[in-house]
């Protein structure tokens, strides 16, 4: 499963909606700095996965990314189901975690509880609309029910 960023296919929306985080404080063992939270979907038309990876992105260049966050916002429930009873891969993809396989850096366990922190209901919806967004990019209806994602 290929996971491509949202501003690939929603630039403009993406240029008003994608999340920063601005470090100020010391002791949260991260870099004072901003750092934007890019999201990237699933492209395959088939899965319904029903999460995102955010890559945690210093804001000045040279742009490096930090984190790999994976979130998945449904239930252990829908995730055993989605993962034909894997219960333990699905406890791991439930919630915030880090992405493996994903780019992670020194700061990485940081930038997940900072993320975990920022998960406001206001910010998981917009995550499950640009998920919805995504899914029905370049679908037509024809005449034909389109197939919707939902959640």
């Amino acid at each position: 499963m290929d996971f491509v960023p949202f501003y690939s296919r929603y630039k403009d929306i993406a240029i008003k909606e994608t999340r920063t985080i601005k470090i100020t404080a010391s002791g949260l063992g991260i870099p004072h700095g901003e750092y934007m939270l890019l999201e990237n979907y699933c492209s395959d038309a088939s899965c319904d996965c029903r999460k995102v990876m955010i890559n945690v992105v210093t804001v000045n260049p040279p742009r490096q990314i930090l984190a790999t966050i994976g979130y998945g916002w449904e239930s252990l429930e829908f995730y055993t189901k989605w993962m034909h009873g894997d219960k333990d891969v699905a406890k791991m993809i439930t919630g915030a975690y880090l992405e493996p396989g994903g780019i992670q850096s020194e700061y990485a366990q940081h930038f997940l509880e900072v993320f975990k922190a920022s998960l406001t209901d206001e910010y998981v919806t917009t995550l499950k609309k640009h998920y919805k967004m995504f899914k029905n990019y370049g679908r037509k209806n024809y005449g034909h029910k389109k197939k919707r994602i939902g959640y």
